[in-house]
């Protein structure tokens, strides 16, 4: 809480974070922030728009450089997802936002 007094006027989500606090994740409880968290997501492609990519497995691909679920190197074993399909393509993606 002291950091987010101390630091937090100059935080920002978009258009790069400067913290990983503020990273957005799709499938988490955001009312009444909805609208705004889906902009988030837009604005930085954030990974946990894709199928079975949580906060855990995006902070992984993270760690290898992967930042964007719109970045050439998106793969289901490159965002620790094996034996499954990744139901958005990138396409779907912007669109399901």
């Amino acid at each position: 809480m002291r950091r987010t007094r101390r630091e937090g006027g100059g935080w920002s989500p978009t258009p790069e974070l400067s913290v990983d606090e503020l990273r957005a994740n799709v499938k988490g409880d955001s009312e009444p922030w909805t609208e705004a968290v889906r902009d988030i997501l837009a604005e930085t492609e954030d990974l946990t728009i894709l199928y079975a990519v949580g906060v855990r497995k995006r902070s992984e691909a993270n760690e290898e450089g992967i930042m964007r679920w719109s970045d050439a190197a998106v793969a289901p074993a490159a965002v620790g997802i094996s034996g499954a399909k990744m139901a958005l393509d990138a396409s779907q993606a912007r669109e399901s936002i």
